[in-house]
């Protein structure tokens, strides 16, 4: 490497023209992989930095549709005020926060520091990797046990576990590393992610790097992966015992359709603003006790009502366009095919889990959102040379 090009480059993979983005971006990072009772109290210290340090409040760049997102917030801070949702306005401030979060670094974004961010994001899974067979080895004559460690839920862990699979899949397709150590972290995520017991997070990862190979046009790799997923798939069903979850499947179904059916009932009651988040935890008569209605549609009409879905989809529209935009005009850089991609597996996931709202990986999301940064960034630049 050159000189100059160590002399900018920090401890951390950031550039030197601006430290702050960095550590602030280090430590989100770290935030993710705390238990989520620490994790909520550096939101609040990283979100505090944000706001109060001129040079941290001067870096960000108000987008058209963060109007959207600011009245989508005061509604579910005012709706759950209002009907005494205490939960809900608790993580309307944690959705305001990581929101805040995700758009400075998304102003302060480079390609360095995307790369350096989503290295430190699968440094951070060697914490989770010994403790997950610690726990599964205390529990070893439990067929049923599902590794949750500090994340309070397993489908949390095991859907973080799943967007550190396809962030390796980028690494090796982007060769922006050593192949064999994308391998082995992938592999220890997925031994992880087993562990977790989550079956719709394999299927995230299964739709999350098909949609990035896709995208990236390594159509052989694809190939591959899509054949060793089907071996995969009949190795299981030959010897079901490796998977004992696969036999309790009927009554996870039978229980996601008790919670559907209490969240369509209960929308009606408040259509146009809901109650704010975690509605259905408020609801008296509830079949199956939970925190929210385990869907990506029933959940904001239920949550928000239809006003403040409007309002998120209409926020998630603008981005996502914006996403298109960069992959389309940009082939040299990956980073919004890997943005899709894990988007892609999120919403797989959010049909039956709501697996993206809770303050890790809702902040873990929010950083691979933020890469879109990076992408305007480089578009900018070409735009500027062009005049």
């Amino acid at each position: 490497m050159k000189s100059v090009s160590i002399r900018r480059i920090s401890f951390i993979g950031g550039t030197a023209d601006n430290p702050l983005a960095s550590v602030l971006t280090f430590l989100c990072v770290c935030a993710v992989f705390l238990p989520y009772q620490a994790t909520a109290v550096l939101l609040c210290v990283i979100g505090a930095a944000v706001l109060f340090l001129p040079s941290a409040r001067k870096q960000i760049i108000f987008h058209k549709s963060l109007w959207l997102i600011v009245a989508f917030l005061l509604l579910t801070a005012v709706t759950a005020l209002v009907y005494g949702n205490k939960k809900g306005l608790l993580y309307s401030g944690a959705f305001a926060l990581i929101t805040l979060i995700g758009v400075y670094i998304r102003s302060a974004m480079n390609h360095a520091l995307f790369e350096s961010m989503t290295n430190w994001l699968l440094v951070g899974c060697f914490l989770v990797f010994p403790a997950c067979f610690v726990s599964k080895m205390e529990h070893l004559g439990e067929s049923n046990y599902r590794c949750t460690l500090w994340f309070l839920n397993c489908n949390y862990l095991g859907s973080l576990l799943a967007a550190c699979v396809i962030i390796c899949a980028y690494k090796v397709v982007t060769k922006k590393g050593s192949k064999p150590i994308y391998y082995l972290l992938a592999a220890g995520c997925g031994i992880c992610l087993y562990f977790t017991g989550s079956m719709f997070a394999f299927a995230e990862v299964l739709i999350g790097v098909s949609v990035l190979l896709s995208l990236t046009k390594n159509h052989q790799l694809l190939g591959a992966f899509l054949i060793l997923c089907v071996i995969e798939c009949v190795f299981i069903y030959c010897v079901p015992d490796l998977f004992p979850r696969l036999s309790e499947s009927n009554i996870t179904t039978d229980n996601r359709v008790l919670i559907w059916q209490d969240a369509i009932h209960a929308i009606p009651e408040h259509p146009l603003f809901g109650k704010g988040f975690f509605t259905f935890a408020t609801l008296p008569d509830r079949q199956y006790i939970t925190a929210h209605a385990h869907n990506f549609i029933l959940e904001p009409l239920l949550s928000f009502g239809i006003v403040g879905t409007i309002l998120l989809a209409g926020f998630f529209f603008f981005y996502y366009r914006q996403v298109v935009i960069c992959d389309r005009l940009l082939r040299k850089s990956n980073i919004s095919a890997l943005i899709l991609a894990i988007s892609a597996g999120v919403v797989l996931h959010a049909t039956i889990d709501m697996t993206m709202i809770w303050t890790q990986t809702g902040l873990f999301y929010a950083l691979i959102m933020s890469g879109l940064g990076a992408e305007e960034q480089t578009l900018n630049l070409i735009r500027k040379r062009r005049r």
